[in-house]
């Protein structure tokens, strides 16, 4: 299915309520590290699909982060959309392409 930009933040809303596990994305604590919560976004939300194995295997550079990060979102990943840049920064600073 196509959906527009506009409308993945409604969509993303609707999948999570119905059909999500019912953990929430976890949100960076107010004077936390972005490291602590960044690792608490990939523990709470990437992990509900993926496993930390698959996900600590890869290399990419940040670009390719983006992407990934980009498609689970789209496929229903309850990753606020403040929390992507910081995601994607832990993830290009833990698993860089070497």
């Amino acid at each position: 299915a196509q959906v527009a930009a506009k409308d993945m933040p409604v969509l993303i809303d609707y999948l999570v309520k119905n059909f999500g596990t019912g953990k929430a994305a976890a949100a960076p604590a107010a004077g936390g590290s972005s490291d602590a919560a960044a690792k608490k976004i990939l523990e709470n939300s990437c992990t509900t699909c993926d496993d930390l194995d698959l996900v600590s295997s890869a290399r990419y550079n940040k670009d390719e982060w983006q992407g990934v990060v980009t498609s689970m979102v789209a496929k229903g990943a309850s990753i606020g959309e403040k929390d992507v840049p910081v995601l994607v920064e832990f993830l290009a600073k833990t698993y860089a392409k070497k």
